[in-house]
């Protein structure tokens, strides 16, 4: 249990440094305190603090059993805060930005919605086996690996930013300068196909 307890502190931390304000976070620390009242009650059994006298074995296996799962779940609560965290930013980091952007400096991009798609129904799944019971460290490790992966995407998409920003902002420009001589060459070539026309029509008039 150790080794559990270790693993959810570490993505507690992760999920809270994703989400400062903890919005995300209320149902892990629910667990996490309610894995410590059965590690609690296990303990005080066993130093015969409270419940059987004597300390009863299956009394202290039964409460870190309890404990273990609780830690289980708010290890998968934290995970999905992750997840729903990097989701959000990546959506935050790419909007605004048009396709064109996005093809010339980050045209991976699209093959990674793909896969955020692919991992959206994996997550699915992890989930419903945290409902059903299925918990195994190897579980958490998958789950906790597809999580890395929206990770990994929401890094690259931050370090492609600027670039991708920037990118923008010269085509916008680019884009402008295009319109102003489109706009220019129209107003030249009316003048020009106007004036020899206004000029015969004074002609024939006066005539």
């Amino acid at each position: 249990m150790v080794r559990l307890y270790v693993r959810t502190k570490r993505l507690v931390i992760s999920a809270e440094e994703m989400d400062p304000e903890s919005k995300s976070n209320i149902a892990v620390f629910k667990e996490q305190r309610d894995a410590l009242d059965h590690v609690m009650r296990a303990l005080a059994d066993a130093l015969d603090g409270e419940g059987s006298d004597p300390p009863d074995p299956k009394y202290f296996t039964m409460q870190l059993e309890k404990a273990r799962g609780h830690l289980f779940r708010a290890a998968y609560d934290a995970l999905d805060g992750l997840g729903v965290s990097c989701k959000i930013r990546i959506a935050k980091v790419m909007d605004g930005l048009s396709n064109e952007a996005i093809q010339a400096v980050h045209s991976q991009y699209y093959d990674h919605l793909v896969e955020i798609d692919k991992i959206e129904q994996q997550i699915v799944t992890h989930r419903l086996q945290k409902d059903v019971g299925d918990r195994t460290l190897e579980n958490m490790d998958a789950y906790k690996n597809q999580v890395e992966k929206l990770y990994g995407y929401l890094r690259e998409c931050q370090s492609r930013a600027n670039a991708l920003w920037e990118w923008q902002r010269r085509d916008g420009k680019r884009i402008w300068k295009e319109k102003v001589v489109l706009g220019l060459m129209i107003a030249l070539l009316t003048a020009l196909v106007t004036a020899p026309v206004t000029i015969l029509i004074s002609y024939f008039v006066k005539k």
